[in-house]
């Protein structure tokens, strides 16, 4: 079982105040035994670039290279945000599931703010859930670099003093793959620096593939906490909040590049301004109302309800493969199946050429997408490698996938509460990998902008190492915000990840755009279609049972794991 020590952890602590940054030069990453695949593009990428609405081109750091001054930031890094808690995404707050034990949690006057007055935690990096598709933030789409990151820093302030500890995970299924060490929290405000190595609490070390990071509390009695901000970082020296540079790229990305229904539909995207853009309602009543789809769970079968879209033709899977969904369920948080559960939203499609079944598994069903309170907009890249890994293990139908196959049906179920939970669809968008024949057009900004702000840009072939070959470099990002023309010699051909590099008053921050582009071999006007799918009465769109046993409501919850508390027999201070 957990046990929190009450021991004092071996870490550096002071009463807070604003230090200044450090000087520190990060390790290099050498890219020698990468050179020879590279070397067929590394002389081409630096050639043709233009630059509109920027200016000035000067030195810059090399790829990968961190600047002198502020270590770098996890967060600031993987999220173009800092766990800074200026914004309500740096925590999801839901008691039981990211939270438990906490009291009046919130997230105000830059600060997570909460009570805890017994056993606690929270998850400041959440991993996902098992068997569900990873998105956003979670930490298995995004999990740490161990080996640059191997420093916790935070500023907490509590009402007493109160044993605690930090846990870190491998895996989602959290009891099975951990790891962490015990931290004393003083009254009063501090800076605790925490080393990440050697397990004191599990027995996973830091290192290798990190996905969830959590922090525990054990009081004595009520005690009120603050956490100002966290960073996990690298090095050594004072560090304060993160307020250095903090790159994000917005084209190419994740969402992808040309949209299926734009392209097919004379450029009416299915954002669910006229009824035509959605050719059926399953299990829900509703229709279009303010640019949106509004509806409720309904007959026949008050559960899984779905919005199947509105299709000219067939498509090739490998086409067409990134779907973005933006949406709001109505209701409370819950995984359980029951009325008042389901929270979690799935995509469903049919393979061309399938014999429909009377028991509705002729349709292919992808893994869970857990959705939260509010407005969600997720985005999955259908196609996998293998193709199968998609799709639920659960489904009781034939496992295909998507991944080359031509696709004649896609449906949207916003979630899975077999009571009357109502929902609003804003749009749904299935695209194709950002692309360019013969260049692309990359658009970035400075989430914390600030003058004097240098990036560079850089063409990797993975999304790994910042290891690439420059195309950009010393671009002034001052004003906040720069698009910049990679023109690359004719003939340059491939799938490439963009990373920048910026650089502030001696602080830097890099990170990867969150999808590739694709350059040349017919980038653009090369899709496969098949046959029409026909108009709403035809024998592939209607032939469906209105009730596809698609597997129903997680019934999962974050393991409670909660630490058993031995009180020590004195306080240690320092």
């Amino acid at each position: 079982m957990d046990r929190l020590s009450h021991r004092p952890a071996e870490v550096f602590v002071s009463p807070h105040q604003s230090s200044s940054q450090s000087t520190q030069t990060d390790r290099h990453r050498s890219c020698t035994n990468r050179l020879a695949r590279r070397c067929a593009v590394a002389c081409t990428l630096l050639a043709g670039l233009s630059l509109s609405a920027v200016s000035g081109i000067a030195s810059s750091p090399p790829a990968g290279a961190q600047a002198a001054g502020a270590p770098p930031d996890y967060a600031a890094e993987t999220f173009g945000d800092p766990w800074d808690y200026n914004n309500p995404q740096d925590q999801i707050v839901l008691e039981g599931q990211q939270t438990v034990g906490l009291q009046n949690a919130q997230i105000g006057g830059g600060a997570f703010r909460f009570d805890v007055s017994g056993p606690s935690y929270f998850h400041f990096l959440w991993g996902g859930y098992p068997d569900s598709t990873p998105t956003n933030r979670d930490g298995a789409l995004n999990p740490v670099d161990t080996s640059r990151f191997n420093r916790l820093v935070m500023k907490v302030t509590t009402s007493q003093y109160t044993p605690a500890g930090i846990r870190w995970y491998s895996c989602e299924n959290i009891a099975s793959c951990e790891g962490g060490t015990a931290v004393t929290l003083l009254e009063g405000t501090h800076v605790y620096d925490i080393p990440l190595g050697a397990s004191t609490a599990g027995s996973l070390n830091w290192g290798g593939r990190i996905i969830s990071m959590r922090m525990l509390f054990a009081p004595y009695s009520a005690t009120h906490v603050d956490v100002d901000w966290i960073r996990l970082t690298n090095g050594s020296g004072p560090v304060d909040e993160w307020t250095g540079p903090t790159p994000v790229i917005d084209d190419p990305d994740i969402t992808g590049g040309t949209d299926y229904a734009t392209l097919t539909r004379n450029g009416d995207a299915w954002d669910f301004s006229e009824a035509t853009d959605y050719l059926r309602l399953d299990n829900a009543a509703g229709g279009i109302s303010n640019g949106q789809l509004a509806a409720t769970n309904a007959g026949p079968v008050i559960n899984d309800p779905g919005v199947t879209l509105k299709m000219p033709v067939a498509f090739k899977g490998d086409d067409f493969h990134r779907a973005t969904v933006t949406f709001v369920n109505d209701g409370p948080f819950s995984l359980q199946d029951k009325v008042g559960g389901g929270s979690n939203a799935r995509f469903m499609w049919r393979i061309a050429g399938t014999a429909l079944r009377k028991d509705g598994l002729h349709n292919q069903v992808s893994r869970d997408l857990v959705i939260y309170p509010g407005q969600n907009s997720l985005t999955v890249d259908l196609k996998t490698n293998p193709s199968v890994d998609v799709v639920d293990p659960r489904h009781s139908g034939p496992k295909v996938g998507w991944a080359g196959q031509m696709i004649e049906m896609f449906r949207f179920d916003p979630n899975e509460d077999r009571g009357a939970r109502s929902f609003r669809v804003d749009s749904v968008k299935l695209a194709d990998d950002d692309a360019g024949e013969t260049g692309f057009s990359i658009k970035l900004h400075d989430a914390i902008p600030g003058s004097g702000t240098t990036v560079s840009l850089y063409a990797d072939t993975d999304r790994s190492g910042f290891d690439g070959t420059p195309i950009a470099e010393g671009v002034d990002l001052s004003s906040g915000s720069a698009t910049l023309n990679w023109n690359p010699p004719a003939g340059t051909k491939g799938m490439f990840w963009i990373y920048a590099v910026a650089t502030r008053s001696g602080a830097t921050a890099r990170t990867y755009a969150t999808g590739p582009v694709r350059i040349g071999s017919a980038a653009l006007g090369s899709y496969q279609f098949g046959p029409g799918v026909g108009g709403p009465f035809s024998q592939i769109n209607v032939g469906t049972p209105a009730t596809v046993p698609a597997p129903n409501a997680m019934a999962l919850t974050a393991p409670k794991k909660t630490p058993k508390v031995k009180r020590p027999a004195a306080i240690i201070k320092k």
